[in-house]
């Protein structure tokens, strides 16, 4: 610590000895203490900020927001905080949670249109080898990591079976990859690509259907008959259900 200087040489020589030369006991610059103190403060703050309260995001969750401007993250994706290890009723002050849109929920929204969940349902698949070449390569590059090579599925859902979480026909797999699923964390691909590559890696991804892959994902969803008209009912039906159990 800081001290006064003591005058006599003599008294602040070390015992020790390297190869003749002797060492100085000298206190440290005051300056250099403050600093000390300040990063143990920091680092106090540091801890509660974002280990402890969990009022700052992480690395993960910087990362999600800064791909996709509309995510947040769920309890079972959130890390755990100290305090509520040591407190269980505690919640981060800024914790966005919020609970996972049932099917019947996100297909209400798909049928009324609301804001940019309304479908375009004449969209029709590219069909020409250099739109497919392009959409393959796109999906190669972006889509493989979750959705495995040939759509086999890995991290995200089995793309080459018939069962489908957010829709079976081509306009609603579009409407999918073009804006994402943040709850399950299918990020919105409208950030990354233009129109036209969304066209050509959702008609790529749709030439999978039935292309029964190597070590294939479970089947998730629902099981899609092939038409679309009869789909559409069958989830309009499911959402009007759940409509009128909440307003019950």
């Amino acid at each position: 610590m800081v001290g006064k200087r003591k005058k006599d040489e003599t008294d602040i020589l070390l015992d020790h000895d390297y190869d003749g030369i002797r060492e100085y006991d000298n206190n440290l610059p005051r300056w250099y203490n403050w600093f000390f103190v300040i990063t143990v403060v920091m680092g106090i703050i540091y801890l509660f900020f974002y280990t402890i309260l969990g009022i700052g995001d992480t690395q993960v969750e910087e990362y999600h927001k800064a791909v996709d401007v509309n995510y947040k993250a769920l309890p079972e994706y959130r890390e755990t905080t100290l305090a509520e290890i040591l407190l269980p009723p505690f919640h981060a002050p800024y914790d966005n949670q919020r609970p996972e849109p049932t099917q019947a929920e996100i297909f209400s929204k798909v049928i009324k249109g609301d804001g940019e969940a309304k479908v375009d349902w004449t969209m029709a698949p590219l069909t020409d080898q250099a739109s497919l070449s392009a959409g393959e390569t796109l999906f190669v590059e972006n889509c493989v990591s979750c959705h495995a090579n040939g759509g086999a599925g890995d991290i995200g859902p089995n793309l080459a079976d018939k069962f489908w979480i957010h829709g079976g026909t081509f306009a609603e797999e579009y409407h999918t990859i073009k804006f994402g699923v943040p709850a399950k964390g299918m990020i919105a691909w409208k950030n990354q690509m233009d129109d036209t590559q969304l066209l050509q890696v959702s008609s790529y991804a749709f030439t999978l259907r039935g292309s029964n892959p190597p070590s294939p994902k479970a089947p998730q969803g629902d099981e899609f008959n092939g038409d679309p008209l009869a789909y559409l009912e069958e989830q309009q039906a499911e959402a009007e259900v759940a409509e009128g159990n909440e307003a019950e």
